[in-house]
């Protein structure tokens, strides 16, 4: 069966999808992009310089990319014959010959706190209602349907998973027994919780930006300093009682093999508490004492030991397994800041050996011989 993913950022994944037409008259270079791409030669110019396919003598190409990416969005994702439902509000992965869901776990939070970045820049570019509406009902559909309840330890806060084609959200939490819900993933807070405040900046619905709040405040409640084996917040915890989860044997919950007290994309949390802060929404006090706590974790533990671990659903307990997400969310966060210095005067070194440490630790892969990076 052929599959693929929801794309959560467009202009990049969709990009290997739909990016098929080679300019005419260019150079064709005689070998292809990569290796995952070998049914279209790569195109550059007079000097090797890579192209895209679709008129790049008009600058056209990404262009190109995102109109397509949004249309499937908009227009050309089915209903779920079941529950009657798009297939991205019931599932991350689909099978792209019928465009049914497929993954045994879904992933709303972060792919819809994703959306939310990709209209960010896509909106005031085009002008496209449609992409405002199609991510407004995402961010419904959570508040509604992947909501934890409010008399919970961790109230009014969403849900990283959910079920195959399921149409309420909270379940299949990996490393948990499949029958168990009311699992939430920290950084999720930060991720999704960020994703209602932009969109409340957007279409000035003020429900966005309450939701956002209630993250932040769950946040700031459960907050601690951290150390080398413990993140501010711990990854997966069941939001009825705060404890902290992870890999347990049996239902009973009668062995546990080991927790999840380290994990996570901490900047999320710091990029949705920041934004408040600057809104002087909620108890910004509150707040900006636990972005500070969060933020100097981050500058004094990943930030030297390159111990980026947690992010993924569907990934197995592990902190030895180091993801790229979280440090490049941490430079991107330094680049958005106004003045980077302000919040890490070390902010050059710091980025530049992060680039570095995911190039040479994750950046190839099987597909890849080489960067244009490297050049």
């Amino acid at each position: 069966m052929s599959r693929a993913v929801i794309p959560s950022k467009l202009a990049v994944l969709l990009s290997m999808a739909f990016l098929s037409l080679s300019a005419q008259g260019q150079q064709q270079f005689p070998g292809w992009v990569n290796a995952q791409l070998p049914w279209q030669k790569a195109v550059v110019d007079n000097g090797g310089r890579l192209l895209a396919w679709y008129h790049p003598e008009k600058n056209q190409g990404y262009d190109k990319v995102l109109r397509l990416g949004w249309d499937f969005i908009e227009h050309k994702v089915p209903n779920d014959p079941a529950t009657g439902l798009k297939i991205y509000l019931i599932n991350s992965v689909y099978d792209d010959h019928t465009l049914q869901g497929w993954n045994w776990q879904g992933n709303p939070a972060s792919l819809y706190g994703q959306f939310v970045d990709s209209l960010l820049g896509w909106y005031p570019y085009s002008g496209d209602e449609e992409a405002v509406s199609v991510v407004r009902s995402m961010l419904d559909y959570q508040l509604a349907h992947g909501t934890t309840p409010a008399g919970w330890e961790w109230p009014n806060v969403p849900y990283a998973t959910s079920c195959k084609n399921h149409a309420e959200y909270g379940g299949c939490l990996q490393d948990m027994p499949r029958d168990f819900t009311g699992g939430i993933e920290t950084d999720k807070l930060g991720e999704l919780g960020i994703g209602y405040v932009l969109f409340y900046e957007v279409t000035g619905e003020r429900k966005y930006l309450d939701a956002g709040i209630k993250c932040a405040e769950a946040l700031a409640k459960h907050v601690k300093p951290g150390d080398e084996n413990h993140t501010p917040w711990p990854f997966r915890v069941d939001a009825r009682t705060g404890r902290v989860l992870g890999g347990y044997i049996n239902a009973a919950w009668e062995e546990l093999v080991d927790t999840e007290d380290y994990g996570g994309m901490v900047v999320a949390n710091v990029r949705l508490l920041d934004e408040l802060v600057r809104l002087k929404a909620g108890d910004t006090q509150s707040f900006a004492k636990t972005r500070d706590m969060a933020w100097k974790w981050i500058l004094d533990y990943p930030m030297q030991n390159d111990r980026w671990s947690g992010y993924f659903e569907d990934v197995p307990q592990n902190n030895k397994n180091v993801n790229q997400v979280a440090p490049t969310m941490t430079t991107y966060y330094l680049f958005t800041r106004p003045d980077p210095a302000a919040v890490d005067p070390e902010w050059v070194n710091h980025v530049g050996h992060i680039i570095d440490w995911v190039r040479r630790s994750l950046g190839r892969g099987p597909y890849f011989e080489a960067w244009a990076i490297d050049e």
